[in-house]
């Protein structure tokens, strides 16, 4: 499938449900996370939504506080293959977050 303009925007408190949604999809036996996590990585820049078509069709998250920074990343699937990079250009907003707190080691969480 191939997905149409697609902006890679810092997430809101009103982008939770859309946030869940994708999460759901993507991992279904998941338990819903504490909102106060998510909501503390938005507040702190650290959580990004791609979106098109003001949908959202991927997030990620990154907690430059923990061990293991980056926390989430997420694309539904019909838009994985897409070629519009989305995984990489999520990717490459949480770096810009790290770098601009002096993280100098990125781990992802898995």
């Amino acid at each position: 499938m191939s997905s149409p303009h697609v902006t890679i925007r810092k997430a809101t408190l009103e982008d939770l449900e859309a946030i869940w949604n994708i999460y759901q999809a993507a991992t279904p036996e998941a338990k819903k996370p504490n909102n106060e996590y998510w909501e503390k990585l938005i507040r702190q820049g650290g959580m990004f939504v791609a979106e098109t078509r003001q949908t959202a069709i991927g997030f990620g998250g990154i907690d430059t506080n923990a061990v293991e920074q980056i926390r989430y990343v997420y694309v539904i699937s019909e838009h994985q293959k897409s070629g519009a990079r989305l995984g990489t250009r999520i990717l490459e907003a949480l770096e810009a977050v790290a770098l601009q707190v002096g993280v100098e080691l990125i781990r992802l969480h898995s």
